[in-house]
């Protein structure tokens, strides 16, 4: 008996945790549409967030390395950023804005390698190394290539 009212607390403590929403902040690389309608310069932005509860945002230190794969061509993006203030629902904080030239068809693999931040509830640094895909004409080139990135998730299919 005991073990049964037991496991239906736990069930239902499990359900009630699952179901609140995730305290976990992100780095971004943000832009309306990753599906690039024409050829030209397409805004980004590189925010450091709390995106899923549109929650505070966190001060970005100078990225270390930002760059975009595009077929054999790899072009470092870093002469590109600009510093912004990003405004959430909470606070303000130091982001970073560019563009992305834009001119042929494929995809345009973008990835962010920040300066690491202090956090303070682990006492370690972390560095969040971002990749983000963008595609102009529906034409996949690069989805499946490696960046050699010291952390990088890769596509299976």
């Amino acid at each position: 008996m005991k073990t049964a009212r037991f496991a239906s607390f736990a069930i239902g403590l499990s359900a009630m945790v699952a179901a609140m929403p995730a305290q976990a902040h992100f780095q971004l690389i943000y832009t309306p549409d990753p599906i690039i309608a024409r050829p030209g310069e397409v805004p980004l932005r590189l925010i450091f967030w709390h995106p899923m509860e549109n929650g505070a945002v966190m001060d970005m230190g100078v990225p270390e390395e930002f760059f975009v794969q595009h077929r054999e061509d790899r072009i470092d993006l870093t002469d590109r950023l600009a510093p912004i203030t990003f405004t959430g629902v909470e606070n303000t904080a130091a982001a970073y804005s560019a563009t992305l030239p834009v001119r042929r068809s494929g995809d345009y693999v973008l990835a962010l390698t920040p300066a690491p931040y202090f956090e303070e509830s682990e006492d370690v640094y972390i560095q969040q190394i971002t990749k983000a895909y963008l595609n102009r004409s529906i034409n996949p080139t690069d989805f499946l290539l490696s960046l050699e990135l010291p952390a990088e998730i890769m596509p299976m299919s």
